[in-house]
């Protein structure tokens, strides 16, 4: 498959070796409240964000009406609603769509949104997003995907629930229809996730097998996950993001607030520098520590000219001067050339 390493999401280039790009996930958090959508997207630019993502649906087209609830939105709701009340509920319109878009260029934030249908496809696709998401859930769904790939825009590709033939068969689709900037996000589709379902190792077995950039989408508990999925490789981080955990909705609870998404993004840029380069040898810094701190060979106690050396007679300690350890077996049965003192550094032209 031939993806490109690297693109660009309006002013942002991503993937490999580009700096982490920041995706909050507003998603449904907003409640179908424009000025709480609005407050959101203030307070996700001043923590850092790059992106704010929406999710775009009609319940009539995403779920049928008879669906059970799943246990963290039955968890987080009220017991009488059904979850395609609750969908339907939290339903942006076309106009609110524009609004939040423009609201969102206004805080030179980068607005985009899952479509989970073809209308919305054709709606977002309208208003000129600059890349679209594909949610886990609708990786299977091909025909959405073509419809998806047909706009020709970057696409981010969720793996959630999937086996990596279905990952395949989605890609396949993308490359055939000409779509060569894609991020593949690692996701695991609970809401929170138990720490061992997480499976962070996939994000270099999905780089192994598709050979283009790989981000994680993260639902677990705190920073600490998506800190360590850029340590193994992740180019793109997506949190679900809200003001109030509090707030209803089923994704409130495992959402990061202001505080919490700044941090992460304070602790993910460390984390980038600290990555550094694949080449082990001592940084400039060490250099110092290097001539101060390093062992060397010196005399273990006073000597005379002509003592031939043993082992006693040679110390190994902390020393600006003298010759390396490896040297130790050279020295010794050797006759020195002059007098030195306790602690005075052994060098080739004593022996």
């Amino acid at each position: 498959m031939a993806f490109n390493k690297t693109f660009t999401i309006e002013n942002k280039t991503v993937g490999l070796g580009c700096p982490v790009y920041f995706v909050a996930e507003i998603g449904r958090n907003h409640n179908a409240d424009i000025e709480l959508a609005k407050t959101m997207i203030d307070k996700a630019g001043e923590s850092g964000a790059d992106s704010v993502k929406f999710q775009s649906f009609r319940a009539s087209e995403l779920l049928i009406k008879e669906l059970p609830k799943v246990s963290h939105i039955k968890e987080t709701s009220d017991e009488h609603k059904t979850a395609f009340e609750l969908t339907e509920a939290v339903e942006l319109k076309f106009d609110d769509h524009v609004v939040l878009k423009e609201y969102a260029e206004e805080k030179k934030l980068t607005f985009f949104s899952t479509p989970e249908d073809h209308n919305m496809v054709n709606l977002l696709s309208k208003l000129k997003i600059p890349v679209f998401k594909i949610a886990s859930l609708d990786i299977v769904y091909l025909d959405l995907v073509e419809s998806i790939a047909e706009t020709k825009c970057p696409i981010i590709l969720s793996t959630g629930m999937s086996y990596l033939g279905e990952i395949e068969k989605a890609l396949l689709i993308l490359e055939k229809k000409g779509v060569n900037n894609v991020i593949l996000l690692h996701c695991t589709s609970n809401y929170p996730p138990e720490y061992e379902d997480i499976n962070l190792n996939v994000i270099p077995t999905l780089k192994r097998c598709f050979d283009l950039p790989i981000g994680y989408s993260d639902h677990s508990l705190g920073i600490g996950v998506s800190i360590a999925a850029v340590a193994l490789g992740a180019c793109l981080i997506e949190r679900h993001f809200t003001i109030d955990k509090s707030l209803p909705g089923p994704d409130q609870r495992l959402s990061l607030v202001a505080d919490e998404f700044k941090k992460m993004v304070d602790e993910i840029r460390n984390v980038e520098k600290a990555l550094g380069s694949h080449v082990k040898r001592p940084v400039s810094s060490e250099m110092v520590m290097r001539k101060l701190h390093r062992r060397r060979l010196v005399a273990a106690k006073d000597l005379k000219q002509g003592d031939s050396l043993t082992r006693d007679d040679i110390a190994c300690k902390c020393s600006e001067y003298g010759l390396e350890p490896e040297f130790l077996s050279f020295l010794i049965g050797r006759n020195l050339k002059q007098a030195i003192k306790k602690d005075s550094p052994f060098h080739f032209s004593i022996v």
